[in-house]
């Protein structure tokens, strides 16, 4: 949304919970962040003077918050890992597809831990 300000001229809400409450080991910040990127990458504006235009010919810059660090308990070093994942995947289009269960499993940890644990059995 427009927000009538000249040097943040738009504002981009994503929250990371629906009620308050303790996020800590989520990948939440990660799913709020890959929206941002995925609205600035391939969003377009519904109203106002910018309507059927894509946002990215008007965002440039996105500053991010430290997404669920406050009331959801998110570590900072686990919210910049999943917004670094975000950027990644969506910015940079690193994305590919796992190649096994494990490997999905291995890369949904390393959102939240440096320590991934094997849970195939």
């Amino acid at each position: 949304m427009e927000t009538g300000h000249d040097s943040i001229p738009f504002l981009i809400a994503a929250p990371t919970m629906r009620v308050p409450m303790v996020l800590k080991d989520s990948v939440n910040a990660y799913l709020a962040a890959r929206a941002v990127f995925l609205l600035v990458r391939d969003g377009m504006f519904k109203s106002g003077p910018h309507a059927g235009k894509p946002v990215s010919e008007n965002v440039h810059t996105v500053a991010m918050p430290g997404l669920g660090t406050g009331v959801g308990r998110i570590a900072p070093d686990t919210c910049a890992r999943q917004a670094r994942a975000a950027i990644d995947e969506i910015l940079l289009r690193g994305y590919r597809m796992p190649q096994s269960w494990a490997e999905a499993s291995e890369r949904h940890q390393l959102l939240y831990t440096d320590r991934p644990v094997q849970l195939q059995y």
